[in-house]
């Protein structure tokens, strides 16, 4: 936003005014969230002739007959997988926002969204399991357990062969398990022959 500047020198009047500069004055401002529910008409038509039934197909959905659009989606995985908010928490927030959505219709698109993504899981898997070398690590993440918080295990496996002259890109896969039992690493590295 630009001010208009003034017309005359407040001193004295006159309007023989010369530009020296700027100042800039910056404003961290936040706009509310906006939600909108896009609706689609797919008129029908009849043939005078053979009176079939034609229409344009149904647009693309993420979701098979879904009723959340991509960036809906993206934002309740990121919510739920990167900033670790549990879906009834988002249920809640969503619901002030003036959008409810049922808790169980939540993890329904979670279940479907997984299911879309196994074929790139199993392609990043299989990436990471063909390296000579794997980086492991365990990481504990805290899990809501009724009336207290249990700790669940993140096992990481990391393939990066730059530092040894490689140059396939590295990549991570991470996979979860409630405890720390070696059955975990034995099942995830039992095709592993690096």
């Amino acid at each position: 936003m630009v001010i208009d500047p003034p017309a005359a020198c407040e001193c004295c009047g006159s309007n023989r005014l010369r530009k020296l500069g700027e100042d800039v004055t910056r404003t961290l401002e936040v706009v509310p969230r906006q939600w909108k529910a896009i609706e689609t008409v797919r008129e029908k038509f009849s043939c005078r002739d053979c009176e079939k039934i034609n229409q344009a197909p149904a647009p693309f959905h993420a979701i098979a007959r879904g009723w959340a659009g991509p960036s809906l989606l993206a934002m309740i995985m990121f919510e739920k997988f990167g900033q670790h908010q549990p879906l009834n928490c988002q249920a809640e927030r969503y619901a002030l926002e003036g959008v409810p959505i049922a808790l169980s219709t939540m993890a329904d698109a979670v279940g479907w969204v997984t299911a879309a993504l196994q074929p790139l899981l199993n392609l990043v898997e299989g990436h990471v399991m063909a390296a000579e070398r794997l980086h492991a690590d365990d990481t504990t993440v805290p899990v809501m357990a009724k009336g207290k918080t249990d700790t669940a295990r993140c096992w990481i496996y990391v393939r990066d062969d730059r530092p040894f002259g490689g140059a396939r890109p590295p990549a991570a896969m991470f996979y979860y398990s409630r405890d720390r039992k070696g059955e975990h690493p034995r099942g995830h590295l039992a095709r592993y022959a690096g």
